[in-house]
């Protein structure tokens, strides 16, 4: 039995640390503040293979795929060892533009990403698709496969989960140090002391580079990228129109009206991603602020502005909900992933825009690496190494820390 030490408890680091307990490893979680409350919990949760990708990602593609492919069992496994819901929904995504530039663009993805069943729509075939979207929209490219989770309720059910399998989670309980001996793991330092370890996994998100203890060559080249998001409900006339969710939460009743949206909707500016209590998710900007976490007038307002020029439908939905978190981003724009020099020490950081999508394969890929397996083909290739250049060593990972 080997003793893991996961720094993190977002979506990733949760999923990690609830399959490496299923192997029979004794597995501890540290997490600076509480489980999901940072970039996953903000997250809108598309899992959009087709509709998130541009010339820049291609090489993210085949692992996107294999993740998208694994997470239905996925999304079952966690759900039958938690007992709950993860808001897994088969949805789809439109990918909307306005104008002959806009059309132009969606029919170079089209022909770009042949074998993701992308359609190309007109203006009237996408209304009849989203009878809400506005009368500007001149085009659409529908992704029938992408889907959307829920990353709150995954968060959720993944720490059920992993507390069902022995997995001992400690919040508010940051590392300070990566404690290593002969070239090995052999401890991490924490704000409770010491706890010694074999193997540490790095899925600290934002903070990832900030733990002490590596060599600088070694530290984890991200740096936070704030995204604002916002959540829109359906307007209610008054408190006889609401009924009470969990947690004190609490949904509108639309008198059996049809939810504005089904698809996910992403326009050149914003995308909204309907939820099941009707909800609709807005996103989501990329900021270079360093670590403030603030919603701006700014962020707001675009935002806003936005959704509305795709949904004009939205002028009768209230703001509920006006929220930021840092996503984690390499110079690249590819996760660090993956084991590197020290022994035991495997990175799963870095994943940017594309953490929740992510996360089944990552999980998978860090248990193969632990237990001397090979991961999945596509999962490969996102070492730390990739982010130093040749014969430059710690000054060029000092420099991507720097950026």
């Amino acid at each position: 039995m080997k003793e893991i030490v996961v720094i993190g408890a977002g979506a990733i680091g949760l999923a990690t640390a609830w399959r490496l307990a299923g192997r029979g490893n004794s597995v501890r979680v540290f997490e600076r503040g509480e489980p999901g409350e940072e970039a996953s919990g903000v997250a809108a949760g598309m899992l959009a293979v087709g509709a998130e990708a541009d010339p820049h990602g291609l090489a993210l593609a085949p692992f996107r795929r294999h993740c998208a492919a694994l997470y239905p069992e996925f999304a079952r496994a966690v759900e039958r060892d938690a007992g709950l819901d993860v808001g897994f929904e088969r949805c789809g995504t439109l990918a909307v533009g306005f104008s002959a530039y806009d059309l132009e663009r969606l029919r170079e993805r089209d022909a770009r990403e042949q074998g993701l069943a992308a359609r190309t729509l007109d203006g009237e075939e996408a209304r009849a698709l989203e009878p809400a979207l506005s009368p500007r929209i001149a085009a659409a490219l529908r992704f029938p496969d992408d889907h959307a989770i829920d990353p709150r309720r995954l968060v959720r059910a993944l720490l059920a989960a992993a507390l069902g399998r022995g997995v001992r989670v400690l919040d508010h309980c940051p590392v300070h140090r990566i404690v290593v001996r002969d070239s090995a793991v052999a401890a991490v330092e924490h704000a409770r002391g010491r706890t010694e370890c074999s193997h540490v996994v790095l899925a600290a998100g934002a903070w990832s580079g900030l733990i002490e203890g590596l060599p600088e060559a070694l530290r984890a080249p991200v740096r936070p990228v704030r995204g604002q998001i916002l959540r829109l409900r359906p307007a209610a006339a008054g408190p006889e129109d609401r009924r009470s969710g969990g947690g004190g939460a609490t949904s509108p009743a639309r008198g059996g009206a049809p939810p504005l949206l089904t698809h996910v909707v992403r326009g050149p500016e914003a995308y909204l991603v309907p939820r099941a209590d009707e909800d609709l998710l807005l996103g989501a900007t990329s900021e270079e602020k360093g670590y403030a976490k603030e919603v701006t007038v700014e962020g707001v307002l675009g935002l806003l502005r936005a959704a509305y020029e795709m949904v004009p439908g939205l002028a009768d939905f209230a703001v509920a909900e006006a929220t930021s978190g840092l996503r984690p981003a390499s110079r690249d724009g590819l996760p660090v992933l993956g084991p590197c020099a020290v022994r035991g020490l495997i990175y799963a950081t870095g994943h940017y825009r594309s953490g929740i999508l992510l996360v089944p394969g990552t999980a998978e890929a860090i248990a193969a690496w632990i237990e001397h397996r090979e991961p999945a083909p596509a999962a490969r290739g996102f070492g730390i190494e990739r982010a130093i250049e040749s014969g430059a060593g710690a000054h060029a990972a000092a420099e991507a820390l720097r950026w």
